[in-house]
């Protein structure tokens, strides 16, 4: 994301709980934007309220220097809708651009012996994250 714009959305989820009495509507986005001293400031921002109304209400659940605990506080209170009975009809996040090559290409690394053990699976919480998100794109 080279030359970060003001308040470029990163990630984004639009939940809604729609019932017999209510119709309503929480939008979560992650934008970043310049801290003006060459770095980025994410900041996590709420709007909700009821569909149909012309003034819905913000609040601002994080802000600091790390993407990733913005986008924590996006999932977080994303679960905790979902566990409300809000239904999500969008969610949305931008990839990060792919980190600069090497100049030089790494010395090779010395191979240990060899070990017969039992392969186990190894799943990081990216990895499981990504999965939860494309099963649930199919539902």
């Amino acid at each position: 994301m080279a030359g970060a714009q003001q308040n470029q959305i990163v990630a984004s989820a639009y939940l809604e709980f729609v019932n017999s009495s209510s119709d309503k509507f929480y939008s979560i986005q992650v934008r970043e934007s310049s801290d003006g001293k060459g770095g980025k400031v994410y900041t996590t921002v709420a709007t909700y309220g009821r569909n149909g109304v012309s003034n819905p209400a913000q609040a601002q659940k994080y802000e600091g220097p790390s993407r990733r605990a913005a986008e924590a506080a996006l999932d977080k209170v994303r679960k905790e809708k979902l566990a409300k009975g809000y239904v999500e009809t969008g969610y949305q996040t931008l990839l990060d651009d792919p980190p600069p090559q090497p100049a030089q290409p790494p010395a090779p690394a010395k191979k240990p012996a060899a070990k017969k053990t039992k392969a186990k699976a190894v799943f990081s919480p990216d990895a499981i994250k990504k999965s939860a998100f494309f099963l649930s794109a199919l539902h």
